[in-house]
């Protein structure tokens, strides 16, 4: 699956994936019918567990930040109200941001853990990074999945480049599917992922 466009946008420019209700209809005008994530997007969208951008527009080339993809998972647990509680410094405790329930919960299940008591929920999403949080939410309450699957890496040229943390979520996300290599012997675990590509992550997690 070939890495796509890293460009980003600011919040205030795209409508948050947990509070965006824009009907399903296929009608966007960023998604060809010969879009190769055609079918992940509509069935991401009949499932509820993402939206559009606006009205007319999926942004399939967006690149994805961690705020996104936690409430992305939160959605697909059904979204459970949590109590208040302290979890990371740039997740305030005042004035709510859209994203803090699906944080404070993705927290309490150990899907997410942060480093040096920060979030970064703006911060683009890597390949290692989604593949880490997909284990853990696939391990998590209520789902219990058996994750100790193991792909041996070793005929991608850039397996040294995954992160220590997250060798044993790329190998399973490997042996499942979920995440292919960008060409025959590359990973690119450190590359970003784009909304098309969770799309269609999600897609083979949920249909698996």
């Amino acid at each position: 699956m070939l890495i796509g466009n890293e460009f980003t946008i600011t919040v205030g420019e795209l409508v948050c994936l947990a509070e965006a209700n824009f009907p399903a209809p296929f009608s966007f005008v960023d998604v060809a019918g010969t879009h190769w994530a055609r079918q992940a997007i509509a069935f991401v969208l009949e499932h509820e567990i993402m939206t559009g951008t606006s009205p007319t527009t999926f942004a399939p080339d967006v690149t994805l930040n961690r705020a996104m993809v936690t409430a992305i998972l939160w959605r697909m647990a059904g979204s459970p109200d949590v109590a208040w509680q302290p979890t990371f410094a740039d997740v305030p405790a005042h004035a709510p941001a859209w994203y803090r329930t699906a944080v404070i919960w993705a927290n309490v299940q150990g899907i997410v853990l942060g480093s040096e008591g920060q979030f970064d929920p703006y911060g683009a999403i890597t390949r290692e990074q989604f593949a880490t949080m997909l284990r853990r939410y696939a391990a998590s309450d209520g789902r219990n999945a058996d994750v100790s699957a193991q792909f041996n890496l070793d005929h991608f040229t850039d397996a040294d480049t995954i992160s220590p943390w997250a060798t044993d979520a790329m190998r399973w996300a490997s042996y499942t599917g979920l995440i292919t290599g960008t060409t025959e012997t590359s990973l690119s675990p450190q590359s970003t992922a784009t909304r098309a590509q969770c799309a269609m992550i999600l897609m083979r997690f949920l249909e698996a």
